[in-house]
């Protein structure tokens, strides 16, 4: 392990042990004294979270990082410390962001470099938001309550609120990219960047993947043919798309003060982050027998705390949920689950992501299939509930 610089950046040498690595870069970059504690959170699949605590003057304080994902470009990384920046600005409600603490350097973060896949990743240090977060293991599964439901839901209606109306910096991000654009890129990253990517290579998850690619065009062709017919009736926003009830500060109330993983907040179709929520803390994924529910009263319970948050502060843009918006909740949420299971995969083989492994890949793979035959199997009664 070395703390030389190569061209300006941090090299990191090890992926897999980076708390020495962390503990340097705050006292090489940070004038925030000497850290006395790092600890790694289990949270965080691409980008790597801590806790790092430094004492300055006798006084300990503790800070929040984050690594960046190898798929984090520096024009990413602009955006969404903009968009923190937006949020604590317009915020409608009580819910905070992070604010960045930042590096002695005149970027405000670290860069470094990881020559196990010759690739830049960032470090950014946050202030520590107050309340709970859920760890995973105590909401996924079917375990999840209907406090914790509604928590989540006002969060997200918070969010959307407060960041409504955001305008990327010129040259940051990808800004306002329009939805039926993203939707082709998940298709040619399902056929064009497969076919490059699994050309005479022996990986076992192509092989798993071209099992189910057929199926996978087809619901995601279907889904987005049923989002351009409906596309003028669906409310867009800046959206979370990681509305996992982790990424959610409660109080003891259950009342949303914090919220945190900005970083691939994009522009979408509002409903984006309703699909996500249910995708992540509604399913009830069984590994072992590969089956996987989804109880249509939690669904309706979210979507209805959705609105009573919004009516709660006012009904500001972009609103409460209308009438078309429900009539495609099941589609976006296909759509998202296409994202989260076989989407950031291809982004994480393309990217040399070290979460790159076949038993993660199968495991998010197994997660989208069974939801998305649940829910085809049970369209109609979903539809039914959520449109009543």
């Amino acid at each position: 392990m070395t703390s030389e610089k190569m061209e300006d950046a941090y090299i990191i040498e090890n992926q897999d042990n980076t708390l020495p690595d962390i503990e340097r870069i705050v006292n090489e970059f940070y004038n925030l004294g000497k850290v006395v504690n790092v600890e790694r959170l289990t949270m965080g699949d691409s980008n790597f979270n801590y806790f790092v605590t430094a004492e300055k003057d006798g006084v300990a304080t503790k800070y929040f990082g984050q690594l960046f994902s190898t798929s984090k470009s520096v024009s990413d990384l602009k955006y969404e410390l903009a968009l923190r920046k937006y949020f604590t600005e317009h915020n409608k409600s009580n819910m905070k962001c992070a604010a960045l603490v930042a590096a002695d350097n005149e970027d405000g973060y670290v860069r470094c470099f990881c020559p196990e896949v010759q690739r830049e990743r960032y470090f950014c240090m946050f202030t520590l938001l107050p309340g709970k977060a859920f760890a995973r293991d105590t909401w996924a599964y079917g375990k999840i309550t209907e406090p914790l439901i509604k928590g989540c839901a006002k969060g997200i209606a918070q969010y959307h609120a407060g960041a409504y109306g955001f305008v990327p910096p010129e040259g940051c991000g990808a800004g306002n990219q329009d939805f039926k654009d993203v939707l082709k890129e998940f298709r040619r990253m399902f056929t064009e960047e497969y076919e490059r990517c699994s050309e005479g290579s022996t990986y076992e998850y192509y092989d798993y993947f071209a099992e189910y690619q057929p199926r996978l065009l087809e619901i995601l062709d279907k889904c987005s043919e049923r989002y351009a017919a409906a596309e003028s009736g669906l409310p867009n926003c800046m959206c979370h798309i990681d509305t996992s009830p982790q990424n959610y500060l409660l109080d003891e109330n259950y009342e949303p003060v914090g919220i945190c993983d900005l970083d691939i907040s994009q522009y979408r179709p509002r409903l984006y982050d309703i699909g996500w929520f249910i995708n992540e803390a509604l399913c009830n994924f069984n590994e072992k027998e590969l089956t996987n529910s989804i109880r249509v009263e939690d669904v309706i319970t979210f979507l209805n705390a959705y609105d009573d948050a919004m009516e709660e502060i006012g009904n500001p843009l972009p609103g409460k949920l209308t009438d078309d918006e429900r009539k495609m909740v099941i589609d976006i949420f296909e759509i998202v689950s296409i994202h989260c299971g076989f989407y950031y995969i291809w982004e994480y083989i393309v990217d040399d992501n070290p979460t790159n492994t076949y038993e993660f890949n199968t495991f998010w793979g197994n997660w989208t299939k069974t939801a998305i035959d649940y829910v085809e199997d049970h369209r109609d009664a979903f539809e039914k509930a959520i449109t009543a």
